[in-house]
């Protein structure tokens, strides 16, 4: 677990090539330490908060680098603490000098994520928006950031607010009852009761249904691109990225291993996966295609199942299912271009193109984007907000079996104290998606997963 009752140190960007490198000092030591080792290049400087200071970082005689430095005071910082930012040139050496002389002289390395769980402990955020943190650091789409940052302002922590509110109002009532067994629960306080746990209930699977498509938004979407050799499966790949990063040539078997790039469809980050044919082969090498190419579908969002459309009749709806399983599919008649296509008939849903014209191509990603309530085109407008965490996920479910579980012992006429255990039990898991009653191993575990230096 992090310490709170000593001064931290850590570069707060990327160390190398390029202008600016900022190291981050938090803690009691942060001004004294600046004052240690920065010149000011005014004589008659005081140090003021929130003020931006040019002068030399150095020892006598010695000087490190031409920095600017600030000084924030706390409270008003981003840890609630004493902190200093050092603005240096983004060379790895004077980074790294920087921070030797500042350890060197009563400060220590930051474990990772240990600014934002100071500003976490201290009160300055919840765990929604500390999560928020390194989902912003880590987004690779405008989606992904919007979501992350709204999750930063708040709307997430809110909803849970709203949740606890049902909660507490449902206990008050329930245990009110424990104080004064004596008395019937009127048929006011039993509507109260089943009104509170419906508006719960309602939001929580609002919420819960919103992961899905949040964690795609996240983590982006992984697409497999599988089918016999000689079907256009490499061609449909340089179609969806829009350039030619596959070899395509008549010759079945061409591709004898996988590829792999990432591409932003719309705001969305996918993850394309070109595979080796799957045909019956005595070539060792195309055998280890094929099974490389079937180890990837379990672990895929998506399977791409192209087609050749002048061929159709080659085609096995049973023998598809075999192969993906409970993965969603796709199939993907090609060649639309070519005399002789027909669509086939499968269970699956189907779309027809031209990996060579380019045809169809619009209505393959719009297909794709309906599977997963994606909309590839823009930014998906909601007032909710969008669940991107499978332990939020996991905890609000939990929940919705508490309260579930407290409604059906309502309607059973359940002892109070049964019923109070169900709310408490439900109130207990929300305050570990906010903070309030996370353990330690879930703050270890987030926190562990930020990059040193935020």
């Amino acid at each position: 677990m992090y310490l709170l009752n000593d001064t931290i140190v850590a570069p707060a960007t990327t160390v190398g090539n390029g202008g600016i490198a900022i190291v981050r000092i938090s803690g009691d030591l942060s001004l004294s330490l600046l004052k240690l080792f920065f010149k000011p290049s005014s004589t008659a400087h005081h140090y003021v908060s929130h003020q931006l200071v040019y002068g030399h970082f150095g020892v006598e005689g010695c000087v490190v680098d031409e920095v600017m430095a600030v000084y924030m005071q706390a409270p008003r910082s981003f840890t609630r603490e004493d902190v200093v930012e050092i603005h240096c040139h983004s060379s790895s050496f004077i980074v790294e000098r920087v921070i030797d002389l500042l350890i060197s002289s009563g400060a220590r390395m930051a474990q990772p994520g240990e600014f934002t769980f100071r500003a976490f402990m201290h009160g300055r955020i919840d765990l929604t928006s500390a999560q928020a943190v390194s989902d912003i650091v880590s987004a690779r789409s405008r989606q992904s950031s919007r979501v992350a940052v709204r999750q930063l302002e708040g709307v997430l922590r809110d909803q849970i607010d709203v949740l606890k509110g049902y909660l507490i109002e449902m206990l008050a009532l329930t245990e009110a009852y424990l104080d004064f067994p004596e008395e019937e629960v009127d048929g006011a306080d039993l509507s109260m009761l089943f009104e509170h746990s419906s508006m719960f209930i309602d939001l929580a699977t609002r919420l819960i249904g919103t992961f899905q498509r949040g964690h795609l938004l996240k983590e982006g979407l992984s697409v497999l691109i599988l089918g016999s050799p000689n079907v256009g499966k490499s061609s449909l790949l340089n179609l969806l990225l829009g350039k030619e990063r596959a070899i395509v040539t008549d010759v079945p078997g061409t591709t004898r291993d996988f590829l792999t790039e990432d591409s932003l469809v719309g705001s969305v980050v996918v993850r394309f996966i070109d595979t080796a044919g799957i045909r019956d082969s005595v070539d060792l090498v195309e055998q280890e295609g094929v099974r490389r190419a079937l180890s990837f579908v379990s672990r895929s969002d998506l399977v791409l199942y192209v087609v050749d459309g002048t061929a159709s009749d080659q085609f096995s709806d049973a023998a598809v299912r075999d192969i993906v399983g409970d993965t969603p599919c796709l199939i993907v008649v090609n060649k639309s271009d070519v005399d002789g296509f027909d669509i086939v008939s499968s269970s699956f849903p189907i779309v027809s193109i031209s990996a060579k014209t380019g045809a169809g191509l619009e209505d393959l990603i719009y297909q794709v984007g309906l599977m997963f309530s994606l909309n590839f085109s823009g930014d998906d407008a909601t007032e909710l907000p969008i669940i991107t965490d499978r332990r939020h996920c996991d905890v609000l479910c939990a929940c919705l079996t508490e309260v579930q579980s407290f409604v059906d012992g309502v309607r059973g006429s359940l002892y109070g104290e049964f019923l109070a255990t169900h709310l408490n039990r439900a109130l207990y898991e929300l305050g570990t998606i906010t903070g309030q009653t996370a353990p330690d191993d879930i703050l270890n575990d987030i926190f562990s997963r930020f990059c040193v230096g935020k």
